[in-house]
């Protein structure tokens, strides 16, 4: 008996985990969605001398945003709405920032960016 227990308990905690999908409050919705979608753009901008930051700097912002929220992200259709919306702005941003269009602003949301992704 002593065995089959100990032999259920991992079966029942890889069950619940496996189970698990992250879900996502309205604030993460907002930067993960903006700060995927300015990523390429901002790395472009880097690499054309418009921003200063380091080579890779945004990249890491999206690569540690896809590991913090991990695929399948358990959307709510509210969410949804709000990451898209929000990659969108982040997407027209990101290519006006490319193209050497670079206001103060967009340097306020590039630094948010990066410290949301600090803080996940």
């Amino acid at each position: 008996m002593m065995h089959r227990f100990g032999m259920m308990l991992p079966m029942i905690a890889v069950t619940a985990l496996s189970a698990c999908k992250p879900s996502i409050e309205e604030s993460d919705a907002i930067f993960y969605g903006y700060c995927v979608g300015i990523y390429p753009h901002a790395e472009v901008a880097v690499q054309r001398g418009h921003l200063q930051y380091p080579a890779g700097t945004f990249q890491r912002v999206q690569e540690r945003a896809s590991q913090a929220f991990p695929a399948p992200i358990e959307w709510s259709a509210e969410m949804l709405e709000v990451f898209s919306r929000e990659m969108g702005r982040g997407q027209n941003h990101g290519g006006a920032i490319m193209r050497g269009d670079v206001q103060s602003r967009d340097i306020t949301r590039l630094q948010a960016c990066i410290d949301w992704a600090g803080g996940l």
